[in-house]
């Protein structure tokens, strides 16, 4: 994709895509979309997209599901599409995979933009937008980063507009 503005996030993002690494798909959560994976008394493993279809592969009832959820950063990457229905071609997937435009911030460009495109090509052949556009943060009192605040400083305050209710 194309970013707004170009430098330096189409460099993080190549970057990231030139120096692939393994990265864990799974965590110990309680919230999540759990792995879709279930396992036989004997330890072997049923990938499958039901409960029903590792039933089935297995030729039992006698399976238990995989307690780990898929990494945060694994299911922001299917979100382009899996939000639109996938894997069925609802017309929603038809209408609106691929967008033209994704907004985002700059942290997340190697955590969730490049993973999205990758995941795009992967599952629907494409990728999922054309461009990236980043917010730039405009109040400089805020470290967006840390999401928390930083000590204003005078120059902040000679150029940060006044708003109601504002501290």
């Amino acid at each position: 994709p194309q970013f707004v503005p170009e430098v330096p996030y189409e460099k993080v993002y190549t970057n990231w895509l030139e120096n692939l690494r393994d990265w864990t798909i799974s965590r110990q959560l309680w919230w999540g979309h759990q792995i879709p994976a279930w396992y036989d008394e004997t330890g072997k493993v049923y990938v499958a997209r039901t409960v029903e279809e590792a039933r089935a592969q297995a030729g039992t009832d006698a399976l238990t599901q995989d307690e780990d959820v898929l990494d945060t950063w694994f299911s922001s990457a299917l979100w382009p599409f899996s939000t639109l229905g996938w894997p069925e071609e609802t017309e929603d997937l038809k209408t609106f995979y691929p967008t033209s435009v994704l907004v985002t911030a700059r942290d997340i460009i190697f955590l969730w933009v490049s993973r999205m495109v990758m995941m795009g090509l992967k599952f629907m052949g494409e990728r999922p937008f054309d461009d990236v556009l980043e917010l730039v943060a405009t109040r400089p009192n805020i470290d967006f980063n840390s999401r928390t605040r930083v000590p204003e400083h005078d120059h902040a305050k000679a150029h940060r507009n006044p708003r109601p209710n504002d501290p």
